[in-house]
């Protein structure tokens, strides 16, 4: 798995997606297509 350094500072985004389902993952890829600019936030274990 691929891991990403902790955010530490505000972040400016037009979309806040929260979760990991399939429906997230493809609002996002959606999203990106349209080049909205979102950020995609999971929780990991």
């Amino acid at each position: 798995m691929p891991e990403f350094p902790q955010l530490k500072n505000d972040i400016c985004t037009d979309v806040f997606i929260i979760g990991g389902g399939i429906a997230v993952i493809l609002t996002a890829y959606f999203l990106y297509q349209s080049g909205v600019e979102y950020v995609l936030v999971e929780k990991t274990v």
